[in-house]
């Protein structure tokens, strides 16, 4: 079970922020597993199997996905039809265009506002910054605190989640 939260920041840098808490047959094994793959160029946090993340960061590690996020929903397919290796988790994907969710049947859904939040958490985060979202000014955006703040939230109110928060920047390209 996871907390992935993605937002853009008032200070010219895109953000995810992640819980590290890893839960196998209900042991919970804090602060083993990073969910958040950074590139030059965007980032991707995945919720979900710890089978798939690792799919996901070798193939990154290895070069064959570099490019963004057709790409990685290309390979996600190819991984799919495989029988032993059966996609069942989410992601998020963050780059200067706009924030992504690649769904559990590996559909890519275009997120309307400049945050979003995945997994078992996803609404205490969502809760955390739609209150903040609605009194901001028009072309206001977090500072990086709240979004931290978000998923300290998710992780106390969800048991699944936990471990210390890792937060991860990129800078936006500059117009």
């Amino acid at each position: 079970m996871t907390i992935v939260v993605a937002a853009y920041t008032n200070d010219g840098r895109m953000m995810m922020v992640s819980d590290s808490l890893a839960t196998c047959n209900g042991i919970r094994f804090p602060g083993k597993v990073p969910k958040i793959i950074t590139q030059p160029d965007f980032m991707l946090g995945i919720a979900g199997s710890y089978h798939c993340l690792r799919k996901v960061q070798q193939a990154i590690a290895n070069s064959s996905l570099r490019a963004g996020l057709t790409e990685i929903v290309d390979y996600l397919h190819a991984v799919n039809n495989h029988e032993h290796d059966k996609w069942d988790s989410e992601c998020l994907f963050i780059n200067a265009e706009g924030i992504s969710l690649i769904d559990g049947a590996l559909g890519i859904l275009s997120v309307d506002q400049p945050f979003h939040a995945i997994g078992s958490g996803q609404e205490a985060a969502l809760g955390c910054l739609l209150g903040e979202y609605h009194d901001m000014e028009e072309d206001e955006l977090f500072d990086p605190e709240s979004v931290e703040k978000a998923a300290a939230v998710a992780c106390h109110l969800n048991i699944g989640c936990g471990g210390p928060l890792v937060s991860h920047f990129l800078h936006l390209p500059t117009q």
